[in-house]
């Protein structure tokens, strides 16, 4: 029997839009369901289905904090009452998302849309938050990706380690997902696989180039776009520039 690979709640980490949030939250429920259609007919003895769509939903709850223009309460205000309803990056990543330790671990990037913001306050107890965001196909969905380079802060041009599919290649491509913070210095990230874990080379296409933004999330392919392309068994990132940065492939 494979022992079980247990992690603790505490680790976890959760971004949006480029800005690092865990210190805001307490708990995060992340719900997928699927329709289904019934097709039983006559004559049968059990019921039959036609499965349907996903619908997915994050909810978020934690600490109300309105001291700053990133504190979680300018966000998610912001995202909730936005005209636009653009669909936000998030990035939920239980067993963590900085430093060494969350080197090439499992976390989810959700796409989505604000759809509840909740303030609750008592005589005997913090100010307490809950939000709620609905994952849809506008944004991307979901991807369960593999972070290549942790949340960190690089002063120079480098490569992380690499990630071992366990497969000799694919052929569907993939989404690849970059959050940025402070980008100073024309970062750019690109994405890399071998064959052999020697000999490396960029992944057609999927080069992310932050142009100096503050803060922002990007992922390629455009969501409504479906990936394509060959994928071979080992993959990193490497990057010029400088910045804060999180990368993470979803392989297809």
């Amino acid at each position: 029997m494979v022992a079980l690979a247990a992690s603790h709640g505490a680790n976890t980490d959760v971004l949006v839009n480029g800005n690092i949030v865990s210190q805001y939250f307490t708990d995060l429920t992340f719900t997928s369901s699927r329709d289904k259609a019934e097709t039983s007919a006559f004559k049968s003895l059990f019921k039959s289905y036609v499965a349907g769509l996903i619908d997915p939903v994050v909810t978020l709850s934690g600490l109300f904090d309105s001291s700053g223009s990133t504190a979680e309460d300018a966000l998610l205000y912001s995202y909730l009452t936005s005209l636009t309803t653009q669909d936000n990056s998030w990035i939920y990543a239980p067993v963590g998302a900085v430093g060494s330790s969350a080197q090439n671990v499992v976390a989810y990037a959700v796409f989505g849309q604000s759809v509840k913001y909740e303030v609750k306050s008592a005589m005997n107890a913090a100010n307490l938050i809950t939000a709620e965001i609905q994952i849809d196909n506008q944004g991307g969905g979901v991807e369960r990706s593999v972070i290549l380079s942790p949340w960190a802060t690089q002063g120079a041009g480098g490569n992380s380690s690499s990630f071992d599919s366990g497969v000799t290649s694919t052929a569907n491509g993939g989404v690849f997902i970059v959050q940025t913070f402070n980008d100073t210095a024309s970062l750019v990230v690109n994405l890399q696989d071998s064959a052999d874990n020697s000999t490396f080379a960029n992944v057609t296409s999927y080069t992310i180039s932050p142009t100096n933004a503050t803060t922002a999330a990007y992922r390629f392919p455009a969501a409504g776009v479906t990936p394509t392309g060959t994928v071979r068994r080992y993959t990193r990132v490497t990057w010029t520039g400088t910045g804060t940065f999180l990368a993470m492939f979803a392989r297809h």
